[in-house]
């Protein structure tokens, strides 16, 4: 999520019209709250991206960033582009792993950032970024409320690990899907490599999350059910979480009883390097 260029404002602005972009950062002391009342327009979302709409490069519903990270030698930073015919608005939200608001500083708008309200004229893009200083580590995600389930809003974020002496490493999170309700993520726990797995739940009700463990031979290892409140966010190492997918290679198996769930895998190496992956859904679960 990094290749930014800073200028006096903090941020990075590129264009290729005469306007420039417009944020506003919302405090704490605004409270700003991530708002699903409006159900329609999400219900509408889902099912656009349900049928797989055709000719735009981001689908309705791609609204989350399933991993966010500020402090404790990371940061992340979230670049937006307008791929659309018009001037967009968009709200940035930062929600904790307990789905209460996330307070992080961003770079040029300040040290109390619960939400960003931003204007982005066609074809400009602009990136917000935090700045990795926070003593302890923040963690959560981050969600984008369009002005439109069909906005043709895209992007990606970058989060890094920036530790003195040692080269950064750093992974591009694409900006996934909140309707994901039935995908597999691959594990491969084995050689000194492990696998990680970061779920947000966008939506204000109780996601029920059954999952289905498999070794590379398709044997079911175990099955569970993981309980989300809402907003919630859950992020870590797959053999942490569930020890039995320890020193083996294969694949979870996630059904979403709600909404769905924007998903991201991890893959880190033995020396700490580490990349991001997209889960793996299949278009006939469709229709099942």
């Amino acid at each position: 999520m990094r290749l930014f260029f800073y200028i006096a404002a903090g941020l990075t602005i590129s264009g290729l019209l005469s306007a420039e972009p417009a944020v506003r950062a919302r405090s704490a002391v605004e409270g700003a709250r991530l708002n699903t009342a409006d159900i329609l327009a999400r219900a509408s979302g889902k099912a656009k991206s349900k049928l797989g709409a055709k000719g735009m490069a981001v689908f309705p519903g791609d609204n989350v960033v399933p991993q966010f990270v500020e402090g404790s030698y990371w940061s992340t930073g979230i670049t937006l582009v307008n791929m659309d015919t018009r001037t967009l608005t968009a709200t940035v939200y930062f929600i904790a792993d307990d789905g209460s608001d996330l307070s992080v500083p961003i770079v040029g708008l300040g040290n109390s950032v619960r939400a960003i309200d931003i204007t982005l004229p066609v074809m400009n893009t602009i990136t917000i970024q935090t700045p990795g200083t926070t003593a302890s580590l923040k963690q959560g995600y981050a969600y984008i409320e369009r002005d439109a389930a069909d906005a043709g809003l895209g992007g990606f974020a970058v989060f890094r690990q920036s530790i003195p002496g040692k080269p950064d490493s750093e992974a591009v999170v694409p900006i996934v899907n909140e309707f994901d309700d039935r995908f597999v993520l691959l594990f491969d726990n084995t050689n000194g490599f492990s696998t990680g797995v970061a779920i947000a739940n966008s939506d204000s009700q109780t996601e029920a999350i059954p999952i289905t463990i498999r070794d590379e031979d398709g044997q079911v290892l175990t099955t569970k059910t993981i309980m989300m409140n809402g907003y919630a966010h859950i992020a870590g190492s797959l053999p942490a979480m569930w020890p039995e997918t320890a020193g083996k290679k294969g694949s979870i198996e996630f059904r979403v009883n709600g909404w769905g769930a924007g998903v991201l895998g991890l893959r880190f190496h033995p020396s700490g390097a580490f990349t991001s992956f997209h889960v793996i859904s299949n278009a006939m679960w469709i229709l099942n």
